[in-house]
């Protein structure tokens, strides 16, 4: 199944850098095209981690600068939700990380279409900066229902979900990525929704 979704995948792909190549003149396609050609490479990836589900995930790290990223991520994700309060909390400073941008982005996507449910697509309030002298924090706000005391944490072990028909993959992969990349995430405030993520400055992935 994951063979057979990567070839269309492929095909999508690479008809729109031909497309990308032909109209280069026209910013407005060519940024509409680079969203394509960006969304087809998340979903090999997501194929390519289905595939080793359980096992490490493979990461391409490179550096980025916190601030940058989430402001480029928002920025694409308002094409779906426009509900969105950001504040990045960097006193001046840049926060460069690395790490890799695919896998963040679909840790992101996870918690933050999660947080939607939760609350009945109402407004979510997402803030991040620097956490101490080691590390930075993504926190994600729904104000919604809420963590069940009975639930808490256990949300992120795989096939354990909180909602009526939710597969419990969504946050345990989120948790995933997080710690592969040498971080972790936590529920912060359980009453409000409220999930953190911590990511460490300097990060080496194991080989």
């Amino acid at each position: 199944m994951a063979h057979d979704l990567n070839n269309p995948l492929t095909v999508i792909k690479y008809t729109a850098i031909l497309l990308r190549d032909e109209h280069k003149d026209l910013p407005t396609i060519v940024s509409d095209v680079n969203m394509i050609v960006h969304h087809a490479t998340r979903c090999s990836r997501i194929v390519d981690n289905l595939l080793s589900f359980g096992r490490p995930l493979n990461l391409k790290v490179e550096q980025y600068e916190l601030g940058q990223c989430l402001d480029n991520y928002l920025t694409n994700y308002h094409h779906r939700k426009s509900n969105l309060c950001y504040h990045f909390n960097n006193n001046g400073d840049r926060l460069v990380m690395s790490g890799d941008l695919y896998q963040l982005e679909q840790m992101l996507d996870n918690l933050i279409n999660n947080a939607y449910q939760a609350n009945g697509n109402n407004k979510i309030e997402i803030s991040s900066g620097k956490f101490d002298d080691k590390s930075v924090f993504i926190s994600i706000t729904d104000d919604g229902v809420g963590f069940p005391e009975n639930i808490n944490q256990s949300v992120f072990t795989p096939f354990v979900s909180s909602k009526r028909g939710g597969t419990g993959l969504g946050l345990s992969n989120a948790q995933a990525i997080a710690k592969a990349h040498g971080g972790d995430i936590v529920i912060t405030d359980a009453k409000r929704g409220q999930i953190t993520v911590y990511l460490p400055y300097h990060f080496k992935p194991v080989l």
